[in-house]
């Protein structure tokens, strides 16, 4: 009887040491048998989130460009301040160092000369208007800049009289674009090839133009939006 009960031991202890070990479960293998909760739930997180919003309209960075003398000041205030609300950088350049003086009374240091900027660096150019942006139209640096701005595919922005700067860079040639209504500007959109709408607001492209100043802040929406994309 002893034997018997000690032969049925040895069976079970064998039985119990032949039993199949549990697999060890792969990275990124659900939970199962053998793992954990937490190694389940690392393994979730790990995997790529879609961007926040703050992210997908952060690090972009912006260039407006503004005359030193009678830029228009809204055009300039109201769109920098839709494009850093939506997390962009703006750089404020100019063809002076020295204080720049708005049409409504702004005064601004510019933080750069348009001479020294690289368009690589920029996601976007936004050409302010004003009467003083006229004196632009045959600036060398600014058209250069206009043109290497078109070339590196960045987002292009313009209002008020500054779309002729646009046009007299070559850059609106079979674009639809619009501007404040004046002798100038008409003459620079028919000598650039451009049709001119006569809108508020109008984008063809990755170019954005407004009329005015009343424009404004529907010219900052769009920006954000092109920049966006």
């Amino acid at each position: 009887m002893t034997r018997r009960i000690l032969t049925i031991a040895i069976s079970i202890a064998l039985a119990a040491g032949c039993k199949p070990k549990t697999k060890a479960t792969e990275p990124g293998e659900p939970a199962g048998p053998g793992k954990n909760v937490e190694d389940a739930v690392e393994d979730e997180t790990d995997e790529a989130a879609p961007p926040s919003e703050d992210e997908a309209t952060g690090n972009k960075k912006v260039v407006m460009i503004i005359a030193c003398k009678n830029f228009r000041d809204e055009e300039l205030s109201e769109p920098r301040k839709a494009l850093e609300s939506a997390g962009a950088e703006v750089t404020v350049a100019s063809t002076s160092r020295e204080g720049c003086k708005g049409m409504m009374g702004m005064q601004i240091t510019p933080d750069t000369m348009v001479g020294d900027l690289d368009a690589d660096e920029f996601d976007a150019a936004v050409f302010v208007g004003g009467t003083g942006s006229a004196a632009l139209y045959d600036d060398g640096d600014v058209l250069e800049f206009a043109k290497a701005a078109d070339t590196e595919g960045l987002v292009i922005g313009a209002i008020c009289l500054a779309p002729g700067i646009l046009a007299r860079a070559g850059i609106l040639k079979g674009l639809k674009a619009t501007s404040y209504d004046s002798p100038a500007a008409r003459k620079a959109f028919e000598e650039g090839g451009a049709t001119w709408t006569g809108e508020k607001v109008t984008v063809d492209g990755v170019v954005v133009t407004a009329n005015g100043p009343e424009a404004a802040s529907e010219f900052g929406a769009k920006l954000v939006e092109l920049i966006e994309k």
